[in-house]
């Protein structure tokens, strides 16, 4: 890696409505403890390991805000810690807008997505030299079927089906130009590189692997627990 800095977001507005009863009352999944440490202290400690850091955000859920906040600073006193939009989007908008930086490259990241390796991320942010956005992929492995309902419409041929994973890396002025179209014109997107190639860019897919999951149902947290 080369001195250049960069800029990262974690949109950790989520309150793991699929894990509620998994969680104690009141906790979101970012701050559940894989071993000795949340999933958010995880991710962050990763990051400032990994690479040189310019800004680092974290867009937090309504839910317990002022208390997660201070939690966050108590550990990493450099980062900012904002509110959460209604919608993942919405947090990145926000994000966005809250960085200092105007240009350079951005990365956004899901908090609750702890095993990313350093040389995936390595990987993607070299791709951004080439491209505007990259991403961390996996191809599918099992049978895909299309359904209408619960009846089989038929196979879909996997060897060409990605399944989108995170960091995403982009360049920020890029990004900061889709995100504004897409604020004026009310387009959401279900990622950031979506939004990238809505208005025209290509995304350069990098390929990852399936140990960086996202914990999302409780068995992700139960295998999290045991990987930790």
């Amino acid at each position: 890696m080369t001195t250049e800095t960069f800029s990262v977001i974690i949109p950790a507005g989520g309150v793991g409505k699929r894990l509620q009863n998994y969680l104690l009352e009141g906790v979101n999944k970012q701050f559940v403890k894989l071993g000795n440490k949340t999933v958010i202290e995880i991710v962050i400690n990763k990051f400032f390991d990994f690479i040189p850091i310019k800004e680092f955000i974290v867009a937090l859920p309504a839910l317990n805000f002022e208390n997660n906040k201070n939690f966050l600073l108590d550990h990493f006193p450099t980062i900012k810690v904002i509110k959460g939009g209604k919608e993942r989007q919405d947090s990145i908008f926000n994000a966005i807008n809250t960085l200092k930086a105007k240009s350079g490259k951005v990365i956004i990241h899901d908090a609750v997505r702890p095993f990313f390796k350093k040389e995936e991320l390595e990987r993607t942010i070299r791709k951004v030299n080439h491209y505007p956005g990259a991403v961390l992929a996996v191809l599918a492995k099992d049978t895909i079927r299309k359904g209408d309902g619960m009846i089989s419409k038929g196979v879909i041929d996997r060897h060409n089906i990605w399944l989108i994973q995170t960091p995403q890396v982009f360049e920020l002025n890029i990004l900061k130009i889709c995100y504004d179209k897409a604020k004026t014109q009310g387009f959401y997107g279900t990622d950031d590189a979506m939004l990238l190639e809505h208005y025209g860019y290509n995304i350069y897919l990098v390929e990852g692997g399936y140990h960086n999951f996202k914990i999302t149902h409780p068995y992700d947290l139960e295998i999290a627990k045991l990987l930790t």
